[in-house]
């Protein structure tokens, strides 16, 4: 439980930090990220690697890019159909997606954004779902942790709603709401297969879809 709770402070100050405003469309957002998931990255493989359950973790197997491209598609079907019932083209909260835009620059999406996406990704779900869903398994049993797990990926998405706010529009909901949703479909998901191959796939998928479809294109 308490390796759960770090992770989730350490991974709240990062995206605080990276998410201001002056960081927006910067390589510092992307090292704000990277660099503490990195980190713990580098712990979660040492703790898997102790528990012996590193090569399980990872194993691939035949269908998981499938099940990842699956996955991905529905979930960014989800975000897709949400964004059109909840914002209109003149809603004032329109401005929470430019901000959001604004932050990941997505007017010079290249093979670069595609490349940082897949690897925040790929290192999200090493922590969180290989890591923190160890843990809180470990500490609480299968059926417990995987929301719980989901609750604390959203709750280390909360600076957010200050960070990516707007003055007319307010708090910035957005990457909480994707959290929240996409972490339990990935924590369920991991609790009965797992393994994190279909999950990173699914992660990069949905991440860079919504990033390229979803939001808007500035400058």
């Amino acid at each position: 439980m308490k390796i759960a709770l770090g992770v989730t402070l350490a991974i709240a100050i990062a995206i605080g930090v990276a998410t201001r405003e002056a960081a927006a469309g910067t390589p510092a957002f992307w090292l704000g990220l990277g660099v503490p998931y990195l980190l713990l990255s580098v712990f979660a493989l040492l703790r898997l690697h102790g528990d012996g359950t590193l090569r399980n973790v990872f194993r691939f197997r035949s269908g998981d890019l499938t099940i990842g491209i699956l996955l991905g598609g529905l979930l960014f079907g989800g975000a897709w159909l949400g964004q059109r019932l909840l914002f209109g083209s003149f809603s004032p909260k329109m401005a929470w997606v430019f901000r959001l835009a604004l932050e990941l620059d997505v007017g010079h999406a290249s093979r670069w954004l595609l490349a940082g996406i897949a690897g925040i990704a790929a290192l999200e779900e090493l922590v969180w779902r290989g890591l923190v869903l160890g843990s809180l398994s470990d500490a609480l049993g299968g059926r417990r942790a995987w929301p719980l797990c989901a609750a604390l990926y959203a709750a280390a998405h909360l600076p957010t709603l200050f960070t990516l706010s707007d003055p007319s529009a307010g708090k910035n909901p957005i990457v909480v709401i994707a959290a929240l949703g996409c972490g339990l479909v990935w924590s369920f998901v991991m609790s009965l297969v797992g393994r994190l191959p279909p999950l990173v796939v699914s992660h990069a998928v949905f991440t860079y879809f919504a990033v390229t479809v979803l939001l808007p294109r500035i400058g």
